[in-house]
């Protein structure tokens, strides 16, 4: 069968692949759960359930201690090239909703009211038009409010600000008043409701998406971060070490997939076309990815919520033959692809509340800071830091999902 890779590496095949069963993980002080922390500020809406990212910037000085963070952007200008290339090497995988923003960073202060590095986290969730940002970190409350205050920007109550008192015209846009050093929709010439508090900022084109009537009165909501699948495979995900990212997809996105490749090609006989229908996987609720970092490996891992842990041994086990054997729908077997990038693949669950939890585990050693220092390093020597979470990442937004997919079919000629 023919399939996909989706980043094809300009590495040496090394043939490092091994599977295992239920590894227990390797024993590391989890910090606090910030990224469900931050999921109890998003209301719990089917389209808020899919295409939700968490990164978490400033934990990376505690997966790499030697590699310094900048605290604010007059200590990133100063800074030696090698320490410099030491940051960007950590954080350039990482799928920071701001990181557009990152050649703006000498301006965000004075557009925002705060400083590019003052920013830990961010959580962005929500389909267009109406998707949201939420920044987390010490921020001034004041320098921020008087920010947007020159804006014309009016407060509501003690948290919401809109734009002349008026929440209901964030999704208007303005192509004379485009600031790129505006993360709140100021590349559209936005200016979005806000949520400005003493930790954290939030805004989204529609209130509602921050718990607020469009008359600006505060809304009673589910979280997501207080739905029970979302609970159990988070924490599943945090326990396994030092959480630099993670994202989060509804099972019903993710597992009904149809390899359609043999259809779309122009020299197969489509009157000899045959379905094969793949089986073995149970029905899941949800799917979250992980990139986590531990004493001496990065691992990405892929969290599944599943009824019983008996259908969880069954479908890990099938997405391990599934790995071993299938292609990616361009043609590279995902073995391939997994050797490329240097790990070995384990699986193991965990008991949630209310779901087991399987998780399939993409593991490589870490990277060392001497390494990072290292421009001339091959990458047939070290894979660089969420290279393969960003490599997961790309399969779901390309929908090479063949390996997870529970309601799998593959469309192949005699």
């Amino acid at each position: 069968m023919k399939r996909l890779s989706l980043f094809l590496l300009l590495f040496a095949l090394i043939p490092t692949l091994t599977f295992a069963q239920d590894q227990p993980s390797d024993p590391v002080d989890a910090p606090t759960n910030i990224f469900l922390a931050m999921l109890q500020r998003v209301p719990a809406t089917l389209d808020n359930r899919s295409d939700l990212y968490f990164s978490d910037r400033q934990i990376i000085e505690t997966a790499y201690p030697d590699v310094e963070i900048p605290a604010t952007f007059a200590e990133f200008d100063a800074l030696q090239t090698g320490e410099r290339n030491a940051w960007f090497q950590a954080i350039f995988n990482v799928h920071t909703p701001t990181a557009r923003y990152l050649l703006r960073m000498a301006t965000m202060n004075s557009v925002i009211g705060i400083d590019y590095f003052d920013i830990d986290q961010e959580l962005s969730y929500g389909m267009p038009p109406t998707g949201a940002l939420i920044l987390q970190g010490e921020f001034d409350t004041d320098a921020v409010q008087n920010a947007f205050s020159n804006r014309n920007y009016q407060p509501i109550d003690d948290l919401l600000w809109c734009l002349a008192g008026d929440c209901t015209t964030g999704q208007n846009t303005d192509f004379q008043t485009i600031d790129h050093a505006n993360p709140f929709g100021g590349e559209l010439g936005r200016n979005q409701p806000i949520v400005i508090d003493d930790n954290w900022i939030a805004s989204s084109t529609t209130p509602q998406q921050l718990g607020y009537t469009p008359t600006g009165e505060p809304l009673a909501f589910n979280s997501l971060g207080e739905m029970p699948d979302v609970i159990d495979a988070v924490n599943a995900v945090n326990s396994l070490g030092i959480l630099i990212q993670a994202s989060l997809w509804d099972g019903a996105r993710i597992g009904s997939f149809t390899d359609m490749g043999s259809l779309l090609d122009p020299n197969v006989d489509q009157d000899a076309l045959t379905v094969d229908t793949l089986e073995g996987i149970a029905r899941y609720s949800l799917v979250v990815l992980g990139d986590v970092v531990t004493d001496d490996e990065q691992i990405a891992v892929v969290a599944f919520t599943f009824d019983s842990p008996e259908s969880a041994e069954a479908s890990l086990q099938e997405m391990v033959n599934r790995l071993e054997t299938l292609s990616s729908h361009r043609g590279q077997p995902f073995i391939e692809a997994i050797e490329q990038r240097l790990a070995t693949v384990s699986t193991q669950i965990i008991a949630g509340d209310v779901y087991s939890v399987g998780l399939v585990l993409f593991s490589t050693p870490k990277i060392t800071y001497e390494q990072l220092l290292d421009p001339d390093l091959s990458p047939t020597e070290v894979t660089a830091p969420s290279l393969l979470y960003n490599w997961l990442i790309s399969q779901i937004i390309q929908q090479d999902l063949i390996w997870m997919a529970y309601d799998a079919a593959v469309i192949t000629s005699d």
